[in-house]
């Protein structure tokens, strides 16, 4: 099976019916070869693990992909009592529970992780350190361990200001999602659940349509040798099909504009190049 990454993440203060939907997404997905990024909040982080399975495929022994990529923000962080430590003695892991890891300052990403989220966050040096660690572990969430790949999708509830921005801690994991070119489907921008989730699955199957023809093509030329393959002056980023921005952590309450509920309005939202399913690409803001 080839597996792709994606980021499921979101508001805390998310329904319980839509909340059924992204753990329905996270099965769906996971069939697809599709590992969750995500960081163990309550909400849509849940709702996404309990639909993801540890392993993909049957699941069978260790060597199986995993089907988690989870980010605490620090030890323990909402009851989780284990985490894996991909840089610590061997001596230290266990097996069981990779999957869940804790990004922090011994890691060699992690202070290129830090300075992303700066980055997206204007009032950086006006916040706490916890709230650092929050912001940089969605980092993680959408980049990766290695900050070197980026997910293929981001999958979320945030809800929106007047101008289209995405309310509270939500916005870090889209600002970097959008910075990297990532596809972001945003419930709140759906009238019904059930369009939400056929523009999901609509955006995975033609991924997965264009990986196909991809692979054909490299195939064919692989197999003649001595043909050159016409060159068109273009090429597919399969990351701007269908994005709309969101995210679930707190952001910091002693900045005004930046409340811990995650549903506050953020101020400072950078312009990026974003793509919706029934607009035309734009610079600026998205519009609801």
């Amino acid at each position: 099976m080839d597996t792709f990454n994606y980021t499921g993440v979101g508001s805390r203060i998310t329904s319980e019916e839509i909340c059924k939907v992204f753990t329905y997404l996270a099965s769906e997905i996971a069939t697809r070869g599709g590992r969750l990024r995500s960081g163990h909040a309550d909400g849509p982080d849940m709702a996404f693990e309990h639909g993801s399975p540890l392993r993909l495929g049957d699941g069978s022994g260790y060597n199986a992909p995993l089907g988690r990529e989870v980010y605490l923000p620090w030890k323990k962080f909402n009851g989780r009592r284990k985490h894996y430590d991909p840089f610590g003695p061997e001596t230290d892991q266990d097996n069981d529970d990779e999957g869940y890891y804790v990004p922090d300052g011994h890691w060699p990403t992690y202070a290129k992780a830090e300075q992303i989220a700066h980055s997206v966050i204007p009032w950086w040096d006006k916040i706490k350190p916890s709230h650092r660690r929050m912001h940089t572990r969605n980092v993680y969430e959408v980049l990766g361990m290695d900050l070197q790949q980026p997910s293929r999708v981001l999958i979320c509830n945030a809800s929106l200001d007047g101008k289209g921005e995405p309310k509270g801690g939500t916005r870090t994991a889209i600002k970097v999602a959008e910075q990297h070119a990532v596809p972001v489907y945003n419930r709140q921008k759906y009238e019904s659940d059930d369009t939400f989730i056929e523009a999901v699955l609509e955006f995975l199957v033609k991924y997965h349509e264009f990986e196909a023809t991809k692979a054909s093509a490299l195939l064919k030329k692989s197999t003649t040798p001595n043909q050159k393959e016409p060159n068109h002056g273009t090429s597919i980023d399969h990351r701007t099909i269908g994005t709309q921005p969101g995210h679930t952590d707190p952001v910091p309450n002693d900045n005004p504009s930046a409340r811990d509920d995650r549903t506050e309005p953020d101020a400072g939202a950078s312009s990026a190049l974003v793509v919706t399913p029934d607009a035309p690409a734009t610079t600026g803001q998205t519009h609801p």
